[in-house]
């Protein structure tokens, strides 16, 4: 819950420069775990969490009708190094 609520604060508190300047660009941070999840036990929350980060931005991209907005996610993904 707590991840949702920062990035919809972030999203809050950029709107109203936003929509002084015109416009503006939004990047939300999640996780390819919330596409695809992960082998890792216990992390169904992490999962869900990170989904709804995507969907949030998904949904703000469709909602907020600025003339030049742009919302975006960028999605991180687990790497094993050798």
């Amino acid at each position: 819950m707590c991840i949702h609520r920062m990035a919809l604060t972030g999203c809050d508190l950029a709107f109203g420069r936003m929509a002084v300047r015109g416009g503006g660009v939004v990047i939300n941070i999640c996780s390819m775990a919330g596409l695809i999840g992960s082998d890792v036990k216990n992390f169904a929350a992490y999962h869900a969490s990170k989904f709804g980060v995507l969907g949030l931005t998904k949904a703000l991209g469709r909602d907020i009708k600025f003339k030049f907005a742009l919302f975006n996610s960028a999605r991180t993904s687990l790497c094993t190094l050798t």
